[in-house]
Order: C-alpha cells, then structure tokens, then sequence
C-alpha cells in the first residue's frame, strides 16, 4: 500500500534554520533580566536570578514581594522607580509595627482596665493602617 500525506506526517526539518532559530531564542531569553522572591531573615526581597543581588529590599510579607517581582519581570516598571516609590511607606509600615510590639507589651504589664482598652484601640488602628500601607505600595508599583 501506498502511504498516504496527511497533515500530521512528519516534515524534514532544515537543522541549520532550526539552530539559528534556538540560538536567537536563547539570545534572547539571557538578555532578558528575571526577577524573583527572596526571603531573608523575617523579610522578603526582589532579587535577580543571574546575580542572586537583591534589587528591592525588606519588603514585610511575600504578597507584597510577588505582586512587585511579576510588575518588574512584565516589565511595567523599573527596580529603580520602585524603590524610590517604596522607602516612606515601607518606613510608616515598620513604625506602626514596632508600636504594636510596645502596645503587646503594655497589655502584658499593665493591670489598669482603661490602659488595656487604650492599648486594643492603638493595635487595632496600627494594624489598619499597616493593611492601608500595603494596599498603597501596590498600587504605586
């Protein structure tokens, strides 16, 4: 019998074309710069995964350091912008962690009912806020 041409038949391919094709794809590929997520200590980073150097540091949750590694690695924005977008809020954001550290321990020691609620109030208003600063720094990246 005779075989028959189909679409699904294989084709001869040319091995010359086809490594030039491979040779520009990777060309390309290793100029491109990939970003990924660091974690380092209680903090998370951006750093680039040829050098392993951290562009965009002490971020507070991995959240946010994802939601700021797939911007750069889409390429809508630069480690540079976003770092000097970033340092205020990440600033407040460390501050209103800290009071929440000396409010817990204000809790702890105190026996006065009216400081205890006091101290409720602080936390739950830092935590509002440290959300708020979160929301704020992804849209800005």
């Amino acid at each position: 019998m005779k075989k028959q041409v189909t679409e699904h038949s294989p084709q001869k391919l040319d091995s010359k074309r086809l490594a030039k094709k491979l040779r520009d794809l990777h060309n390309k590929l290793s100029e491109k710069t990939v970003y990924a997520v660091k974690k380092h200590y209680d903090v998370y980073a951006v750093a680039e995964v040829n050098t392993n150097k951290s562009v965009v540091k002490n971020l507070p949750t991995y959240e946010l350091a994802d939601v700021i590694t797939k911007r750069l690695n889409r390429e809508y924005t630069t480690p540079v912008h976003v770092n000097s977008r970033i340092g205020s809020l990440l600033n407040l954001y460390y501050h209103h962690q800290q009071e929440i550290i000396f409010y817990n321990n204000i809790l702890k020691n105190t026996t006065d009912t009216s400081r205890r609620l006091v101290m409720h109030d602080r936390i739950s208003d830092s935590e509002v806020r440290m959300t708020d600063i979160v929301d704020k720094i992804i849209s800005i990246c």
